[in-house]
């Protein structure tokens, strides 16, 4: 097994804090607010929503992947993850202003 350094987020999907379940969070929380956003909000969430569904792939790939690609994929998943993570939030401080 690789050491943490080198498998970022290997165990994403584990653990009751995990980045996943936190973003899993904000997703849910953001969906019961988005009717009340304006266009350019809305045009956010779609970008969001397609890095979302990325992300859930990129996992899928994760589990079944070798040892080489699974370094990689943690890779990638780590920056889908910062990207969602600051998207979610600049929405939810642009909704607490409508």
């Amino acid at each position: 097994m690789q050491d943490e350094e080198e498998m970022p987020y290997f165990d994403i999907t584990y653990g009751a804090t995990s980045p996943k379940r936190e973003l899993a969070r904000l997703r849910d929380e953001l969906q019961l607010q988005i009717h009340l956003a304006k266009a350019d909000v809305r045009s956010q969430w779609e970008d969001l929503e397609k890095k979302w569904i990325l992300l859930q792939s990129r996992l899928s790939g994760l589990r079944v992947a070798r040892d080489e690609s699974r370094r990689e994929i943690g890779q990638a998943v780590k920056i889908l993850v910062e990207e969602l993570h600051e998207g979610y939030k600049r929405m939810r401080d642009a909704l607490a202003s409508v």
